[in-house]
């Protein structure tokens, strides 16, 4: 296109946007968000719309009829890799290497090095640059390493997309179990040849050896063999394990499943790509759904399999279809469809050769010759081409003009506003223009069709004349002939034996002849030669434009058949994630603030104790000669965290002020900067930031946070965003511009005495001036005035804050408890990320004025108050590196310890020095002409290397000039960023949570009971709002509460047993709370709550050894924990009946007392000779015995010592545990966090032992109340409630407190003490705790109260559930939900708030263990609720109500099952007595077909995880068993200790 035709070209489509509706402008001007969609081998005759009446694609045919179909839309290359590369590049493959002369066409191997080189600029990449959200979901099929398994480089995410899910390689026969290997058969069986072969000769040589015919050594044999073995092993380990090496399942750098299980693949992508439009929906965002779909193995789920009439292919299409409409309807549902370019491809043309037998498993390419692999033949390279734009493409339009995949790169480049490279030939043209039809042919006029690096064909579009020829110069030789695919080899070549090359080249006019039937000759097309020639000139045009590229498909790169070490090692790198840790240490960096270099011992200072920093340089390396690259703050934090002099980033100034002055400023570390937390964030690491930032925080609002650590790579931060000052402590000297203060106070003065003496003159008549210029100038004083006093007055309040990640936790900072925070801060991160690997930055505030030194550490040193500082920053230091050696760390962690520039020799009050000691270092003597005699050469190489560096340099912004530095006129601004954390305290309540343990829903007053006394409760009750259905996800403790963390049904978590055990039995085992879920906890720790856990947990403790404590309630997002990590059980009270176990412990004795017996039994007859039994076998089975009875007894006997135990954080501070001190203690902890953090926002957990058994119940409740010792034990809780709330009131927080209480399931009716009941009352419902069905096990009370927000007195009837909590809470603290997992829970707030009237629940779903019993059904119109029971307990009588005689109701033993369902409607029979049948309920049979259907549903978004509860995880192992003693002898009473990081 010349450049008339270009101009032309771009005014018509100009002119097309400005003549749409102001809203379509917007849209165009606005970037839209982009979804693209690619199958995987899908021919042109497979969809409806380009003419298939035998497959269902609906709803790509919408695709169609609402947008643009491309009917001459042309691969370019017939093969994946090539293809794809082909299409992310914009550029012909053979320009990025990534097409080869072999018969590799395509990436073989994940380890293989070959894929799509890093210097290649992707669409992906240019989007990402113009603030496009960036996801891939899908195969990616480029490669993923270079030269180790770590370094990613041809990874998606190193492509520029920002998330990646999917698999990196490409569905093979190999990946699914049942199928015939697909990969390199051809090879293998060579090998297997050749192995074979070595056999024999090794075989020959033996019994040649044997038979002396041949005189060998054996040690020539034996080499021989051990040879053939290695060769065996090395190419067997390779395609042995293609399904764990090649086929597994990736999320961003991590490995999520390996081997894939195919099986889940469609759903689980399915959901990424949902998650990812509902992430991104507030735009633009760019999304690359690349289906895994209709590539062999044509795994299909069994909703599609049958379905379609054209066998197991038409199936897969069919699903495929299918998924694109739930895409589809996603961004209907988000209103996204008019502001989303959506488009849709195949990557080439179907497979012909895909068979099994005489079953056609690829596609069909409708009239078009040839297919997958053969790139000059149509069938191969012609694929579908949709766009969809609503109210911006025309709908239903055809264009039958040549476009190419490659055009997608250009169109949406300039569709995001991106500019394409200028350094490389980009082979796509920009189709905007075709679509709009503001013109009428493609801007191609030749395209290439090649295959590997050889040119098959070329196409010719005459524009003016409308012909389209193409010629080809090789085709593939089919066999058998004249069948139109290679079925005897699978896939056609591209060289060789298996081709014809044409000289002269076939010719065809494909716009007579799509088809390619008839080629053309000279005697029937005059213009044959003509056509050639011209053909040729465009081949000879287009190779000089090609460049020698290293070639990414040779067969070095792709092949592994020799490297089998590297192989085994991706396969352990995922079997065994700690390998790969072992190879990424964690990283500790520790930077002082203005700290001298002569401030420590190891450094020689002998004035100064720093013993922990002198234990680094003793047990590492010292540095003599380490410079900072700028002398202060600001520059040199900005070049430490970039690796670049800040004069680079633009962090260096030209004026006066050369370091950040003002949070309120808006200069900062730029958003483009790369800091090694961002490298490092993305191998892997967890990042965290404690301390100083000094580097921004916003840029042009105040909730940009464009400079935050968040921002730069770190996953989290808590510290200050500034700097200390004087001014950040009373009573100081200000320090922050000190001068400019007196010269604006001068200047304050100066005009105030000239206002008086305007008045005074005004009032006595000397000066003839009008009282509103008198006004005017008096105001103008007062702005002036009220301008720089508000910036300088209120330092303290405005840059002298902390922050946890974006939200503020103090304001002003108390410096008092700053160093203890900071300390905590630090070690908890290491706790919580000691499975790693980790980075934490710990940026001291020491030893920066003020100096501020707590109390334990003033006047201790022999160097004033500086000396102080320096030595609490070293017993700082201590504690961490104490941390690290606690935790095992040690070995597999770099410690670096630094300070960020020389001391302030100036920091002075009076005659005391503030500041650091340099040491020796000034340079005393500079060097002259006459005392050195290379002085000029000296100077000659420096000026060199100055002109050199400054040719490096380009103009960058500068962050510190006087506009981003100073706010003295951005009053407002400051004010808004002052009154935000207020704000945010006000909107954003604290949140305390009461939870009682086997509470029934009868046994509270405001619930209907009249025995028991609970006036607090009820009082909680009158002040807000009752749930009288409210509903437990489990019917006992630990799959109900994990519900509760984390919003989700415990069978996600693997929180839901498959056997009878059903919840935790022992802290010694292995099972828990999996690390991977996210709690409501972790959400609100991230939004700046402080939170803490009080009472019982009960969801694990360890993983793998004594103290890791994965399972802990630290590393779930609370920062306190204070009680027991178990549960209360009989045993922990001392003369109670044994409660866990109790028939195991009698098989166990039964099995003990069978072992003695056959012991004794062997002793007798040995000794009386009627049996010949070795000593040594009857000593074996005794001591296997021994062994057998030492292991249960001491797991049952010693419960009390080892399961009853306090926790304070880490730390075990009672064990066993003191009952009578336990309700006490609890209380006391509940009310201490709450004083402790009444500045807010906290979240506080309290999770009481009351009601379970043994219902412990102090002397002070003991007796007095009318239900025995279970009633005291509500009691005694209702007080502990009462004490907690009164808390909140005498805080003046009750207002500003969402305050909510619960029980975890319902009553336990099957606990007794002979007759006595200890167990609650569920009221009028069936069953309690262990009935996963009845209502009595999982009906539970619900009290919500937030005063002026939710409604006093009110009572809500519709269906809630536990798991509500979540996203609820969530909700209120400026949280999201996590995205990349479901939610079962509901935010209902607006129901609480009375907003609305009706739960969004619509189905319940009521497990047993991981048996469902049944499903709740709520119809919101009509307000039905109806109930299934598919499994009901069998009662010892139908009057009994319990399974009385075994303790627990089981699961899926001693069950009913009902076909049809049991079906009750709650609405008008809520204790379930009369279940409905299709004669009294006309709906019957309507009702119970929804609700399966709706159990289908929901059990296609269950994925499989491990079982917590498994025969392994519920082992009690020795080495897991918390112990404050030696073990066994496991006890201690430490009473209550400080937090060990508190100073």
């Amino acid at each position: 296109m010349n450049m008339w035709q270009r101009c032309s070209a771009g005014t018509l489509l100009a002119l097309h946007i400005l003549l749409q509706p102001p809203e379509l402008q917007a849209l165009v001007n606005s970037k839209p968000n982009i979804v693209v969609f690619l199958a995987d081998d899908l021919g042109i005759g497979d969809l409806g719309c380009y003419g298939n009446n035998t497959i269902r694609t609906p709803n790509i045919d919408r695709l169609a009829t609402e947008g643009v179909k491309l009917t001459q839309h042309i691969a370019a290359a017939p093969v994946c890799t090539p293809s794809r590369a082909a299409f992310l590049t914009g550029r012909y493959p053979i320009r990025s290497g990534m097409d080869e002369s072999n018969s590799y066409r395509v990436i073989q191997w994940l380890a293989g090095s070959g894929g799509l080189p890093p210097n290649e600029t992707t669409f992906v990449k240019i989007l990402k640059k113009q603030g496009y959200a960036t996801g891939l979901i899908g195969k990616w099929h480029l490669g993923v390493n270079c030269e180790n398994r770590h370094d990613h480089c041809h990874h998606p995410l190193k492509h520029g997309f920002d998330y990646f899910y999917g698999s990196p390689f490409s569905p093979v026969g190999d990946c699914q179990k049942t199928q015939p290997p697909e990969q390199d058969v051809p090879t293998r069986k060579k090998l297997w040849s050749y192995t074979k072969m070595i056999a024999l000769a090794v075989l020959t040589l033996i019994v040649a050896r044997l038979t002396h015919l041949v005189p060998v050594s054996w040690k020539v044999i034996f080499s021989l063999a051990l040879f053939g073995i290695a060769f065996f092993i090395s190419w067997f380990s390779s395609f042995g394990f293609i399904r764990y090496w090649n086929c597994i399942i990736v999320k961003n750098y991590e490995i999520t499943q390996q081997p894939m299980k195919v099986e889940r693949a469609a759903p689980l992508m399915l959901r990424e790509a949902i998650s990812f439009i509902e992430r991104n929906k507030h735009g633009p965002f760019f999304l690359l759904v690349s289906f895994l779909h209709v590539h062999t193995p044509l795994v299909t789920t069994e909703n599609f399999i049958g379905k379609s009439s054209h066998g197991l292919y038409g199936d897969n299409v069919e699903e495929m279809d299918w998924m694109v409409g739930q895409i589809l309807d996603t961004l209907d549902d988000k209103h996204l469809e008019n502001s989303t370019l959506t488009y849709f491809a195949s990557d080439h043309g179907g497979h012909l050769e895909a068979r099994e037998g005489n079953v056609q498993l690829g596609g069909w390419n409708g009239i078009y010759k040839g297919g997958k692999a053969m790139a000059g033949w149509e069938g191969g390279i012609r694929v579908p081409g949709l766009f969809r734009w609503t109210g911006m493409l025309p709908e239903g339009k055809v264009i039958d003009e040549p476009t190419s995949l490659m055009d997608i790169y250009p169109t949406l480049v300039h569709l995001a506003g991106g500019a394409l490279p200028q350094d490389r030939v980009i082979d796509g043209r920009n189709l905007l223009p075709l679509l709009w039809g503001s013109v009428q042919h493609s801007e191609h006029e030749f395209m290439f069709h090649y295959c590997g690096l050889h040119l098959h064909a070329v196409r010719w579009h005459q524009k003016d004349s409308g012909n389209l020829w193409k010629a080809h110069y090789v085709t593939p030789v089919f066999r058998p002939e004249g069948s139109g695919g290679c079925y005897e080899i699978r896939f056609c070549p591209c060289s060789g034996e298996g081709v014809t090359h044409h000289d002269p080249p076939l010719l065809f006019d494909l716009s007579r002849d799509p088809s390619e039937a008839t080629p053309l000759s000279p005697e029937t097309e005059p213009l044959f030669h003509a056509v050639l020639k011209r053909i040729d000139e465009a081949v000879e045009e287009h190779r000089r434009t090609l460049m020698p590229v290293p070639q990414q498909l040779s067969r070095y790169n792709i092949m592994i058949y020799l490297a089998t070490l590297p192989a085994l090692f991706i396969l352990l790198n995922v079997c065994e994630k700690s390998a790969a840790l072992d190879l990424k240490p964690n990283i500790v960096l520790m930077l002082a603030d203005d700290f001298g270099i002569g401030d420590v011992g190891c450094y020689g200072n002998n004035t100064l104790r720093t013993p922990n920093i002198d234990r680094l340089a003793k047990e590492g390396v010292k540095l003599t000669q380490h410079i900072a690259a700028a002398s202060l703050c600001t520059p040199s934090r900005a070049a430490f965290l970039t690796g670049r002099y800040p004069i680079r980033s633009g962090m260096a100034s030209s004026g006066g002020y050369r370091a950040l002055q003002w949070n309120a400023g808006s200069g900062g570390l730029p958003v483009n900067e790369t800091t090694f937390a961002k490298v490092l964030r993305q191998q892997g690491y967890a990042t965290g930031l404690v301390g100083k930032w000094h580097q921004g925080v916003n840029c042009h609002s105040r909730d940009d946070h464009c400079h935050h650590p968040l921002n730069h790579g770190f996953d989290y931060f808590y510290g200050m965003p500034f700097t200390l000052l004087n001014n950040c402590q009373d009573n100081k000297p200000p320090e922050l511009d000190a001068a400019l203060q007196a010269k604006l106070w001068f200047y304050t003065q100066f005009i105030a005495i000239a206002i008086l003496t305007v008045l005074a003159g005004k009032i006595t008549g000397l000066i003839s001036v009008s009282w509103k210029a008198a006004a005017c100038f008096a105001f103008f004083g007062l702005l002036f005035f009220a301008s720089w006093f508000s910036s300088y007055g209120f330092v303290k309040t405005w840059n002298c804050i902390l922050m946890r990640n974006y939200s503020i936790t103090e304001q002003p900072m108390k410096l008092e408890r700053t160093a203890s925070f900071l300390l905590r801060e630090a070690v908890s991160f290491i706790q919580r990320k000691k499975h790693g690997p980790f980075l934490l930055f710990v940026s001291f505030l020491h030893v920066h004025t003020p100096l501020f030194t707590t109390a334990r550490f003033l006047g201790k040193s022999r160097h004033g108050i500086y000396g102080d500082n320096v030595e609490e920053m070293d017993w700082l230091v201590g504690q961490i590196l104490d941390t690290i050696d606690k935790e095992a760390l040690r070995n597999n962690t770099l410690i670096y310890f630094a300070s960020d520039h020389g001391g302030q020799l100036e920091a002075q009050e009076g005659t005391v020095q503030l500041g650091g000691w340099n040491g020796i270092y000034k340079e005393a003597t500079p060097l002259s002409p006459d005392t050195e005699p290379l002085f000029h050469a000296v100077l000659k190489r420096l000026d060199e290397a100055v002109d050199e560096h400054r040719r490096t340099l380009t103009p960058v912004p500068q962050q510190l000039s006087l506009y981003n530095v100073m706010s003295l006129l951005e009053v407002l601004l400051v004010f808004f960023l002052f009154c935000q954390t207020y704000g945010r305290n006000v909107s954003r309540p604290n949140i305390l949570l009461i939870m009682a343990d086997d509470l029934g829903y009868g046994d509270l007053g405001c619930f209907g009971n009249d025995t028991i006394r609970t006036p607090n409760i009820d009082q909680l009750a009158k002040e807000g709002v009752k749930l009288t259905q409210h509903i437990s996800a489990a019917s006992v403790c630990s799959p109900s509460r994990a519900a509760f963390l984390t919003g989700r049904y415990p069978i996600r978590s693997g929180m839901a047993s498959r056997t009878e055990r059903r919840v935790l039995f022992s802290i010694g085992i292995s099972g828990g709370l999996p690390p991977n879920e996210t709690t409501f906890a972790q959400l609100l720790q991230q939004q700046g709550y402080t939170t803490g856990l009080i009472g019982k947990w009960h969801q694990g403790l360890n993983c793998k050894f004594r103290n890791d404590h994965c399972h802990h309630p630290l590393n779930h997002g609370f920062d306190y924990f204070y009680g027991i990590p178990f549960t209360l059980a009989n045993e922990c009270q001392i003369g109670k009946t044994p409660e866990v176990g109790v028939q195991l412990r009698a098989t166990y004795w039964f099995y003990t007392q069978i072992i003695a017996l056959l012991v004794f039994t062997l002793l007798l007859g040995k000794l009386a000779g009627l049996f010949s039994v070795k000593w040594k076998v009857m000593g074996f089975i005794a001591l296997c015995g021994t062994l057998f009875f030492i292991y249960w007894f001491s797991c049952y006997n010693f419960f009390r010592y080892w399961n009853c135990v306090v926790f304070q954080d880490h730390v075990i501070i009672e064990q066993p545990i003191k009952l009578e001190h336990a309700a006490s203690s609890i209380v006391k902890e509940a009310i201490s966090f709450i004083e402790r953090n009444k500045q807010g926002p906290f979240l506080l957990f309290v999770s009481f032992l009351h009601v379970h058994t043994p219902c412990y119940t102090t002397e002070l409740f003991r007796g007095k109340s009318r239900h025995g010792l279970y009633g005291d034990n509500v009691e005694e809780m209702d007080w502990m409630v009462g004490k907690i709330l009164a808390a909140l009131d005498r805080e003046g927080l009750k207002n500003s407190t969402f305050t909510y209480f619960t029980s975890d399931h319902g009553g336990f009716l099957e606990a007794r003490e002979g007759s006595v009941q200890l167990g609650g009352w569920n009221g009028i419902y069936k069953g309690g705790k262990g009935m996963g069905g009845w209502e009595g096990g999982i009906r539970v009370p619900g009290i919500a109260r937030w005063p002026g927000i939710i409604p006093a007195n009110t009572v809500i009837e519709k269906p809630t559930s536990l798991m509500d909590i979540y996203p609820t809470v969530a909700h209120l603290a400026g949280a999201s939900v996590p995205q990349d997992r479901v939610i079962d829970g509901k935010n209902q707030l607006a129901l609480l708030q009375g907003t609305v009237q009706h739960s969004e629940h619509e189905f319940l779903f009521h497990y047993c263990g991981s048996y469902l019993h049944a499903v709740r059904w709520y119809q919101n119109k009509s307000g039905a609720l109806w109930k299934a029971h598919y499994v009901t307990p069998n009662f010892p009588s139908k009057a009994a109500g319990a399974c009385y005689g075994k303790r627990l109701c089981t699961c899926s033993r001693d069950v009913t099952y009902h076909n049809p369902p049991l079906l009750f409607d709650l609405s008008h029979d809520p204790s379930e007595a009369k279940p409905l049948t299709p004669d009294s309920e006309p709906l019957f049979n309507t009702t119970v077909k929804q609700i399966e259907r709706a159990v289908e549903e929901h059990h296609q978004t269950l994925a499989p995880v491990p079982d917590q509860f498994d025969l392994y995880n519920s082992l009690w192992k020795p080495w897991l068993q918390p112990c404050c003693g030696t073990f066994p002898f496991c006890w201690c009473d430490k009473g209550r200790v400080n937090d060990h990081v508190i100073i």
